[in-house]
């Protein structure tokens, strides 16, 4: 449970608009925020579902996000991070779906399936330099664009970075546990 509904004005400034999807750490909101007069995805975090390292978690995707800048990677706006209370990331709003329901239409052609692996390799050079790895890099986590020209290709944007791991940091995870997607975990 997070409390919210459509409707509500988190923050004194997001309009939540529309339900988009949730997961095991959080729900997504397409919102408006009522200052700038733009659409943004609020990502409010689930009271205490989580668990063991959920506080530590919100702060470490805080910080990976606002730390990371590529066109292919979501972009981070605004945080709010309390000890208590509702806690919600405002980012981007990408509009085109996810790469997941894109599939589930058929194959992309060979030149959007290129275009797509040539963003998203260099979305993960710049997240792995960084001294990151995503660990949930899977379709559901890939947002698609609007092509820039009613001809152009499919334009990635890398998003969840909820169970990313810094590396050399504190662990937030049980050594020798496996933590993702079991059908898209890297072989590493």
């Amino acid at each position: 449970m997070n409390g919210v509904q459509i409707g509500d004005v988190v923050a004194g400034r997001y309009r939540l608009d529309e339900f988009v999807g949730s997961g095991g750490m959080a729900t997504v909101y397409r919102a408006t925020d009522q200052r700038l007069g733009r659409t943004v995805a609020v990502k409010v975090f689930l009271q205490g579902a989580a668990g063991r390292g959920d506080e530590a978690r919100r702060v470490s995707e805080t910080r990976l996000l606002a730390s990371l800048n590529h066109h292919a990677l979501v972009t981070l706006h605004d945080a709010h991070l309390p000890e208590e209370g509702l806690a919600f990331l405002v980012m981007e709003y990408v509009d085109g779906g996810t790469l997941d329901a894109r599939l589930r239409r058929g194959p992309l052609s060979p030149e959007d399936a290129a275009a797509l692996g040539v963003e998203l390799g260099e979305a993960l050079h710049v997240v792995h330099s960084a001294g990151i790895i995503h660990r949930d890099v899977k379709p559901s986590n890939i947002l698609l664009r609007a092509p820039l020209t009613p001809r152009g290709t499919v334009r990635p944007a890398l998003a969840d970075f909820g169970i990313a791991y810094l590396v050399d940091t504190t662990r937030l995870t049980t050594p020798r546990t496996a933590i993702g997607t079991a059908a898209y975990l890297a072989p590493e």
